[in-house]
């Protein structure tokens, strides 16, 4: 999440005053509040980050002589919360602060933009320490936000997030409730005035962040009905769309899922993820027909993705293995409609896979499916003619059994002109030390080449595994749509 603008970013969120209460102490100066503001003032403009500093710890020091002698003057309080906040101890003055108000809530308005000034600082402070990797005081400066102004969602969505990575899920799912409590008011209307596209991304962000929260500490009906509750505005959400049906499957309302992903899936307007997101959510619900359309309008959109192709082929696998099931399950062999049926399964599985060793050819699953492909339809061919086939299949197996090493996890990430590949390398039977090179081409839909990079692995000790990533230059304007490797050595 990007920093919030330090320029008109907030709004002022204070209500309005109201009666003074019978209970209240009305300020008052003294030679305390007037020697703490004169040390404000003087910090204010001091020349160095230095004199700044000290002339406000004294202003600190002056308030709290202050208070010693009476605790009862609420303008003191306000000025110390003020000073801490320029020394950036924004908890504590945040604690200042409640007390003022306690002793005069007609404060509240003007103590709004002292709060929003200090949760500002603490906030942009929180982002720099986790783009430093420093995770721990990110999470300080973003409570100490969240402390001191907790109108604002934003400290709460990125705490969330951090409790999530720590498998902190009920401070995680309590944060997110939080942010979207905030975001679903009047003050998140006057937010949404500020900045709309980044207010909406901020709240589908909370909403799928929530949501996998409560999947995962086995909150799944929550979850549900925080997907419901998106899409009843933002119905045309296809990734909402997706992760519900997933968590749908999780619950066994497979049915359910059918009739989430039915409409979209007649649809013809979808872009290829899409498709592709609804193919694996139709898949999760072992509706492996629906699944394999949702891949086959994946793959007519983009042929050049690896892992729509490779999931169709998943998808082909488990509706002939479903079929033969029946078939055991009823002591029957396959013959006329089904064995044709068989036949065109096998068959398309081993066109899909093929593909797929060109694109991914040390992967392991890939040469497995390719060689059930073979040998089921070296098994369903007529007597006499299946020789060809069990070649096929003991080519494949014999592949995989000289496969020195394996390469999985490959993801493609755009960044800007770049494209980043990673994957992992798991050495199946090398000596550890021993290099390998893999040359990696990213591809646009139509097949061009856009680039090509040589990335070099290390084989690790046998049977572990390790990552590598190589970032490829593009040109402007490319539109990457897949990838591929070979090894060069």
């Amino acid at each position: 999440m990007s920093r919030v603008r330090t320029i008109l970013a907030l709004v002022a969120l204070g209500t309005m005053a109201g009666a003074l209460p019978a209970s209240a102490q009305k300020p008052s100066d003294n030679r305390f509040t007037r020697g703490v503001a004169l040390y404000l003032s003087q910090a204010a403009q001091a020349p160095t980050p230095a004199d700044k500093e000290r002339l406000y710890e004294q202003g600190v020091e002056l308030a709290q002589e202050g208070l010693a002698e009476n605790q009862s003057n609420p303008k003191l309080y306000m000025l110390l919360g003020r000073a801490y906040a320029a020394l950036s101890r924004t908890g504590e003055a945040a604690d200042a602060w409640d007390r003022a108000l306690e002793l005069y809530p007609e404060y509240e308005e003007e103590l709004a933009r002292d709060r929003q000034n200090a949760w500002i600082r603490s906030y942009n402070a929180g982002v720099t320490a986790a783009q430093q990797g420093d995770m721990e005081a990110a999470e300080e400066h973003y409570a100490q936000a969240d402390r001191v102004f907790g109108d604002r969602p934003e400290a709460k969505l990125n705490l969330g997030t951090l409790m999530a990575s720590q498998g902190r899920d009920e401070e995680a799912i309590s944060y997110f409730e939080s942010a979207l409590e905030i975001m679903n008011s009047e003050v998140g209307e006057r937010l949404k005035e500020l900045d709309e596209e980044a207010f909406e991304s901020n709240r589908r962000a909370a909403v799928f962040n929530l949501a996998q929260v409560l999947a995962r500490a086995g909150r799944e009906e929550e979850a549900v009905e925080a997907y419901r509750a998106h899409l009843e505005n933002s119905p045309q959400d296809m990734t909402a769309i997706g992760n519900l049906g997933v968590v749908l499957s999780q619950l066994g309302r497979t049915d359910e899922v059918a009739e989430l992903y039915g409409d979209a899936l007649d649809r013809d307007d979808l872009e290829a993820d899409d498709y592709f997101r609804l193919g694996v959510g139709l898949f999760a619900a072992e509706r492996y027909e629906e699944a394999h359309t949702a891949f086959a309008k994946s793959l007519e959109r983009n042929p050049h993705s690896r892992d729509a192709r490779y999931n169709m082929a998943n998808s082909i696998y488990a509706q002939a293995r479903s079929l033969e099931d029946g078939l055991v399950e009823a002591g029957e062999s396959p013959e006329g409609e089904t064995r044709e049926k068989l036949v065109g399964y096998y068959t398309e599985l081993r066109e899909h896979t093929s593909r797929l060793r060109e694109i991914d050819p040390n992967h392991e699953g890939i040469l497995a499916l390719s060689a059930q492909a073979a040998r089921s339809l070296s098994d369903l061919a007529p007597s006499g003619s299946a020789d060809a086939e069990r070649q096929s299949t003991a080519d494949l197996l014999q592949a995989r059994q000289d496969l020195v090493f394996a390469v999985d996890d490959v993801d493609m990430v755009l960044d800007d002109d770049f494209v980043i590949v990673s994957g992992t390398v798991t050495n199946l039977a090398g000596a550890g030390g021993d290099p390998v090179t893999l040359r990696l081409t990213v591809v646009d839909e139509e097949g061009v080449e856009l680039a090509t990079e040589d990335v070099a692995v290390t084989l690790p000790a046998a049977d572990a595994s390790t990552e590598w990533e190589v970032e490829l230059r593009v040109a402007e304007g490319a539109a990457p749509a897949g990838w591929r490797y070979e090894v060069v050595n």
